[in-house]
């Protein structure tokens, strides 16, 4: 009787054991950045002001590589000081603020790539022609995006963060994004 090496190749050298998870843990926060408004002169680092705060009960989407939408290797919820605890196989993860879900079937149909790209919709400032109607629709349906890449190395317990950052809007036109009129004097 001979011993069946196929099977035992297919099963790997371990026999089919999972691979070793590490420990992931770590602190999510919402990150504030203030900056006075001058009109493009020079801000001195001493005038701007970070507030951190934890993101208690934020859900968060674990999809294994450096993409939103494929795979979901975990879903997690952070508590009340926004920490967050799993384990994930080595490897990098793509994670995502939010309940987000997989990308669609990889086997649909494609969008046709030689057709014209539809026409904005119409808002307040795309009605002013010093906006650019593109980039503000661009900003009002943005592709999805990683808030946080995590290398997980090895089995070894990792400690990781997610900060989502954000900054004060100056009240000037010019300053806004997609701005495409002339600029100050």
């Amino acid at each position: 009787m001979s011993f069946p090496w196929p099977l035992l190749l297919l099963l790997g050298a371990d026999g089919g054991a999972p691979p070793p998870r590490a420990e992931v843990s770590g602190v999510a926060l919402r990150q504030r950045v203030t900056r006075p408004c001058r009109g493009g002169a020079a801000v001195s680092p001493e005038e701007i002001t970070i507030e951190s705060a934890p993101l208690g009960g934020q859900p968060l989407t674990v999809f294994v590589g450096q993409r939103p939408g494929g795979a979901v290797a975990a879903r997690l919820k952070t508590d009340g000081q926004g920490r967050f605890q799993t384990r994930l196989e080595p490897g990098t993860y793509c994670v995502v603020l939010g309940d987000a879900q997989p990308a669609p079937d990889a086997g649909a149909p494609a969008p046709d790539a030689g057709a014209p790209a539809p026409e904005p919709a119409p808002n307040a400032m795309s009605a002013d022609r010093n906006y650019d109607a593109h980039c503000l629709e661009a900003l009002a349906h943005p592709a999805p995006r990683c808030d946080a890449l995590w290398p997980v190395p090895s089995p070894e317990p990792v400690e990781l963060r997610v900060v989502v950052s954000s900054s004060n809007q100056c009240p000037q036109p010019w300053a806004r994004p997609c701005w495409r009129g002339p600029m100050p004097p």
